[in-house]
């Protein structure tokens, strides 16, 4: 299952008059705060050392990571098991709580990120979740089979 892709989001970077690869801040820098947690995919962090260990250093941008290394796309396939519980349970109000929080990370420059305080609310979002007190965006979905 794919969490979000960066391909889903460039229309409206051209509507905006934007840089086609803003599509992909919002996801890199969610990538980049699950990689420097640990949160990456066992395959990934065997076949990617190198280049994760760049991300953390701050050596490689994690914009660049996702352009290159995961082809604007992310899913489960990229997460270990507790990634993929707490993107499962939070990435929906993700988006949403950018879009209060953190506008400047929806559709921004990857250079305007202040990456520290996007961590750091991502860290107290991760620590309702492992405690059980993690409250999320709901949105209603249709049924698959309803298309009217």
């Amino acid at each position: 299952m794919s969490y979000d892709r960066a391909d889903w989001h460039t229309d409206t970077c051209a509507e905006k008059g934007l840089p086609e690869e803003n599509a992909a801040t919002h996801i890199a820098a969610y990538v980049r705060w699950c990689i420097q947690r640990n949160l990456i995919a066992e395959e990934f962090a065997r076949e990617d050392s190198e280049a994760l260990d760049q991300v953390r250093k701050g050596e490689l941008s994690a914009a660049k990571y996702f352009d290159e290394y995961m082809d604007w796309k992310f899913g489960e396939w990229n997460l270990n098991d507790v990634g993929n519980q707490f993107t499962s349970a939070y990435y929906d109000s993700y988006l949403a709580d950018l879009g209060i929080f953190f506008p400047n990370v929806v559709y921004g420059e990857w250079e305007s990120i202040d990456f520290d305080r996007l961590a750091s609310f991502l860290d107290a979002k991760f620590n309702e979740f492992k405690n059980g007190n993690l409250k999320v965006a709901t949105r209603k979905r249709k049924s698959w089979w309803r298309f009217w």
